[in-house]
């Protein structure tokens, strides 16, 4: 399970998620990308974009959640903790297609920073 303390698309902290009670929800990954960290250009960073299943925003329009993991596999992190919390195994050594997380069903709770 992943925490979310996102931010919407201005980073000013709110987006129709920063309206909901704080909770768990269930969410479907549907896509990801990768770029260049923000604090470490030379390094890749995922933002993964998760739909809530059973949330709406005020305009009907499904409520999309991200969150952030550096391209990093290691016991601590957090792209680890994600793989596993989709249910996936990985090894240290061995590559793991991240493809395989797609459409993958999950638990987030929200929160506040």
């Amino acid at each position: 399970m992943a925490v979310l303390t996102g931010k919407d698309d201005q980073g000013t902290g709110g987006g129709a998620w920063a309206q909901l009670p704080i909770g768990i929800y269930p969410a479907t990954l549907k896509q990801y990308t990768s770029a260049p960290s923000a604090f470490e250009p030379d390094k890749e960073r995922f933002e993964f974009q998760y739909e809530l299943d059973d949330e709406t925003d005020d305009a009907g329009n499904p409520i999309v959640m991200r969150y952030w993991a550096n391209a990093v596999l290691s016991p601590r992190s957090t792209l680890a903790a994600m793989i596993e919390a989709h249910g996936f195994e990985w090894s240290i050594g061995q590559p793991f297609d991240v493809d395989d997380m797609i459409g993958g069903k999950v638990r987030l709770m929200t929160g506040r920073k």
